[in-house]
């Protein structure tokens, strides 16, 4: 008889044991960095959260325009945007030949380094390397190519 009653009060212990466990960890709703209270450091890890996902999917853009950009504005004019996947993007084609606006003595072309786009001629055929000049440094991760010469339209596209 003893032997019965010491077996359902192990038994009882153990069922109560894993009833603790599981009330131990359980998590509480907005308790979003899991240290069991919700409080201001848990407004802090969805700011940290959103932040990250914002710099993993930046929007980006390339500009072409008569003015050397300093930095990147892309509330001015030139400005175009190309998205936040750059993996599908084949080339940039600007065509001045038809647009009055853009009649410059110079080119200024703000681009991705991260897309490894050069210059080709208008139907992607001929490099153009030798006409424009690409900057050394870069611009938060954009590269600046200017024409060599100074042209009143020109039709090329930027490609890999």
């Amino acid at each position: 008889m003893k032997k019965k009653i010491l077996s359902l009060l192990a038994a009882f212990f153990m069922l109560f044991g894993t009833s603790a466990m599981a009330q131990v960890d359980s998590t509480l709703e907005g308790d979003v960095n899991g240290d069991g209270v919700v409080d201001i450091a848990d407004i802090t890890a969805v700011i940290a959260i959103i932040k990250q996902n914002a710099e993993a999917n930046p929007t980006y853009y390339w500009y072409v325009g008569k003015e050397n950009p300093a930095s990147i504005d892309t509330s001015k004019e030139g400005w175009t945007e190309l998205g936040t996947d750059l993996t599908s993007i084949t080339k940039i084609q600007i065509d001045t030949s038809n647009n009055p606006d853009y009649n410059y003595p110079n080119w200024f072309v703000l681009i991705p380094t991260s897309l490894g786009f050069k210059p080709y001629n208008a139907d992607g055929s001929k490099d153009e390397s030798a006409l424009w000049t690409s900057s050394t440094s870069t611009i938060n991760g954009y590269t600046l190519w200017s024409l060599n010469d100074a042209i009143d339209s020109i039709n090329t596209q930027f490609k890999k």
